[in-house]
């Protein structure tokens, strides 16, 4: 039951996923989620020739062989095992072990099938603790060197841990209901409608008093827009496609999202209050609720009632940008201000900048508008600026931008700007310019392919002519120097919390002759300037080359003791350094694994006649402001794959459909 209309939301059925039929030739039927899945080890196991296996051996021969059913895995879990992600195992309920894979052959040799000896394999099998090394070969091998029954049990990926949901009530399908046969009175605990009284509605409530073991879902803070159509705008993003059918013994059954983050913008609490300079966490990933990062004022920068860009959808807003007060959202998070580090709080195109084959193939989707452009477009323009922004670990961009000016009273002439990367250098790709009008919103979606300095952009759902690349300075290779100290045209800073700080010497130095070794101590002996006056409890402390030397826990006369012993070696009269802003207006600089929505990251000039952002300054720009965009946006994704044509169009047509 959802707890907003007490429609029961799902039945659980027979169906099953995969293959028909098991290894046997049985019939699969389905017996719920995640069940138990049991199988032994094969004593004697064969090769398809009837000669034996080497028996199992964590060095030479580390391929357990099990009974053939362990086959039938492959068509029921869901996740995909290999070296990096492992299969957890427990061996006669005493020892848990790691598996890279199942497979059916070992090189070039098969298994036997059937038969005597017939098995599989569970490949590179080992101890999740090789301390544990000698005790999990002893549960295989016995003192003659012979292999041992043993009982296998599969921990993870559980076995039909996806099943089909057929949706009932409200929706289709049948209602059922369940009393548990007493007389109590459940009205003050339940919801529903029909728990008034003495019929005892309860669901499964007492099933601990006629059942050793039960498990219970509770659906009371679902509500009924949790549950959306697959073919609705939003429920598109959340689809899982089959990436493995489970039919091949080379790969397991999987499930995987195309969709690899989605904010839609339009959370409550984005828009509840002005978050300040000191920005707050709030929820605002879709797709798997995901923390993001909120800067600046949203207090006053929804957009619905008919503004919207998906009418259809009850939960559709669009986010003004272009009234807020130097608003924007971060993707990442620093971890370390002192050692510039930060990291990414959604999964993002694997290695979207390194060179090689790990280049990816990705697309970008988004909804924009000039709304509410209350202004005179005559020395200005709206709905242009920064839509999302990435940097990689390797130091290169991706993401796009606008540029718009105004073409006539109704209409704006629009550049698309899409920042790429070919792993060796940056590119911005820019398309034909469009006019498109001020008071609609638009969809636009960019598809990049791995490698190259262009793409495609897709603007309701119609392919845009090619376009232009001009190479672009790579975000890494901007002079730290000139960067910090603005000097570098078209090149924003950005706000604490989103950016990282400089460093800076504070001429307290260490005062130890011999030195000190990394986790010797956590009390430093220090002199020279005064502690307390550059370091308070709970700052980062860093070595002059900025290695973090640890966290202030408290300050003495002529001591810094740390949290912890210190992490890195650090020589006498070294000079401890702490993190400060930049030099201009107290504005942080840019690193690596950082991504935006609606503030520029990469360096940026606005083709002539054009307009780019709202600048943080007002009035001249100054070379260092941070840029916002000035403008709406509206459901902002990143797909782990280059949508097609077909892709496009099924998206942008699915901004009509909801029920």
């Amino acid at each position: 039951m959802d707890g907003e209309t007490h429609i029961p939301i799902t039945t659980f059925q027979g169906g099953v996923h995969g293959r028909v039929e098991d290894t046997g030739g049985n019939l699969r039927t389905y017996n719920g989620v995640g069940s138990e899945f049991l199988f032994n080890v094969v004593t004697n196991a064969k090769r398809d020739n009837g000669d034996l296996w080497p028996a199992y051996d964590l060095d030479s021969f580390p391929h357990l062989p099990v009974e053939r059913k362990g086959l039938d895995l492959i068509s029921r879990i869901s996740s995909k095992t290999d070296a990096e992600t492992p299969g957890y195992i427990e061996v006669n309920g005493e020892v848990v072990g790691t598996f890279d894979s199942i497979a059916a052959n070992i090189g070039a040799s098969d298994c036997l099938s059937e038969g005597v000896g017939a098995c599989c394999f569970l490949v590179n099998a080992r101890p999740a603790d090789l301390a544990l090394r000698k005790k999990w070969t002893g549960l295989f091998i016995d003192r003659k060197g012979n292999t041992k029954d043993a009982q296998i049990k599969m921990l993870y990926p559980l076995p039909d841990a996806h099943g089909i949901l057929f949706f009932g009530g409200g929706h289709t399908g049948t209602v059922f209901d369940i009393s548990d046969g007493t007389d109590n009175d459940y009205s003050d605990f339940y919801t529903h409608h029909y728990s008034k009284g003495t019929t005892g509605y309860s669901g499964f409530q007492n099933l601990h008093e006629v059942q050793t073991s039960a498990a219970v879902l509770d659906f009371t803070n679902i509500k009924n827009s949790d549950s959306v159509k697959e073919n609705t705008y939003r429920g598109l993003h959340s689809k899982f496609v089959v990436k493995n059918s489970g039919e091949s013994v080379a790969d397991a059954h999987y499930v995987e999202n195309d969709c690899m983050f989605y904010c839609r913008l339009n959370e409550d609490e984005l828009f509840s209050t002005d978050h300040g300079t000191a920005g707050k966490e709030i929820v605002a990933e879709t797709m798997f609720g995901r923390k993001l990062f909120a800067f600046g004022n949203f207090s006053a920068s929804a957009l619905s009632g008919g503004n919207e860009p998906m009418t259809a959808d009850p939960e559709s807003k669009g986010l003004n940008l272009a009234t807020s007060n130097n608003a924007g959202l971060a993707l990442h998070k620093i971890v370390s201000a002192g050692e510039k580090k930060s990291q990414f709080r959604v999964t993002v195109p694997e290695s979207f900048g390194s060179s090689g084959s790990s280049l990816a193939d990705y697309s970008i989707s988004f909804f924009f508008s000039a709304k509410p452009n209350t202004g005179s477009w005559s020395s200005q323009g709206y709905g242009n600026g920064p839509v999302i922004h990435g940097i990689d670990d390797d130091g290169y961009g991706m993401g796009v931008s606008i540029e718009t000016k105004q073409a006539t009273a109704s209409t704006m002439s629009v550049n698309f700007v899409a920042r790429v990367s070919t792993g060796s250098a940056e590119y911005d790709y820019v398309s034909p310019t469009q006019t498109l009008n001020k008071d609609a919103w638009h969809h636009v979606v960019f598809v990049h392919d791995a490698g190259d300095d262009d793409g495609t952009f897709y603007v309701n759902g119609v392919a845009l002519a090619a376009g232009t690349s001009t190479a672009a300075a790579n975000t890494d290779n901007v002079d730290e120097g000139s960067y910090n100290a603005g000097t570098v045209a078209d090149t924003p800073h950005l706000p604490i919390g989103i950016g990282v700080p400089t460093l800076t010497a504070t001429g307290v130095l260490i005062n130890n002759a011999s030195n000190y070794t990394a986790g010797e101590t956590k009390t430093l002996e220090v002199d020279g300037n005064t502690i307390s006056s550059h370091f308070s409890i709970g700052d980062e402390v860093l070595t002059n080359g900025g290695d973090l030397l640890g966290i202030v826990h408290s300050i003495g006369t002529n001591t810094i003791t740390l949290t912890t012993k210190n992490i890195v070696a650090v020589n006498n009269n070294d000079d401890l350094k702490k993190v400060s802003a930049l030099s201009l207006s107290n504005l942080h600089g840019r690193s690596t694994n950082m991504m935006t929505i609606g503030m520029a990251l990469h360096t940026y000039g606005a083709t002539s006649t054009f307009y780019y952002g709202r600048d943080h300054g007002g009035g001249t720009r100054n070379a260092y402001d941070p840029i916002y965009f000035k403008g709406a946006l509206s459901d902002v994704a990143v797909w782990n794959k280059q949508l097609s044509q077909a892709d496009v169009t099924e998206l942008y047509s699915a901004r009509t459909v909801w029920d």
